[in-house]
This record gives structure tokens, C-alpha cells and sequence, in this order.
């Protein structure tokens, strides 16, 4: 079963360095645009192990198998039906490009 803390933590991090992107990309007075990159570089691949760390967790915890890759996670997720295939395909697509 799903640790509910371990949960709501990930999806925690996951939307403070969604907003964190979304806030240095409107920009902000004083940041060169090397350190607006830096910075959504950095937000976005925090972001992205959070959803890879919550996806294991929830592989792992419910049973769902024993992905291969940490893209895979996402397609077993997809077969218990807990992600929408779209956006499946779309976390594949990010976990290929965070190692």
C-alpha cells in the first residue's frame, strides 16, 4: 500500500518546483538569463525525480511488477489504470531524458 506521507511529500515537491519554474520564467528582476536557465534547469529535474521517486514508490508498494527502467514504472502504472495513457507517455518521455 502507499505510504500517504511519502505521497503527498512527492506530489508536494513536484508542484513547489513546478511553481518555482513558473515563477523564475516570468521573470525576475536582478537574473541574467544564465541564471533564469540554471534555475529551471534545476527546478525541472527536481521535478522530475519526484515523479520518478513517487512513481517506484507506488510501483513498488502496490505490487505492480518490477520495471526494467524507470520509464517502465510509468507503463506499469498505466496498466493498473492510475495514469492516463497521455500522460504515460509524456512521463516516458521525461524519465529518458533525467538519467
Amino acid at each position: 500500500m502507499v505510504t500517504p506521507d511519502v505521497a503527498k511529500a512527492k506530489v508536494a515537491a513536484i508542484a513547489r518546483h513546478v511553481a518555482r519554474v513558473e515563477e523564475v520564467r516570468k521573470g525576475r528582476p536582478g537574473l541574467l538569463p544564465l541564471e533564469i536557465e540554471e534555475m529551471t534547469h534545476l527546478n525541472l529535474f527536481a521535478a522530475t525525480q519526484a515523479c520518478l521517486e513517487l512513481a517506484s514508490h507506488t510501483v513498488s508498494s502496490e505490487g505492480y511488477g518490477v520495471p526494467a527502467t524507470l520509464a517502465e514504472s510509468f507503463t506499469l502504472l498505466e496498466k493498473r489504470g492510475v495514469i492516463e495513457s497521455g500522460l504515460a507517455d509524456q512521463l516516458r518521455k521525461m524519465a529518458g531524458t533525467s538519467s
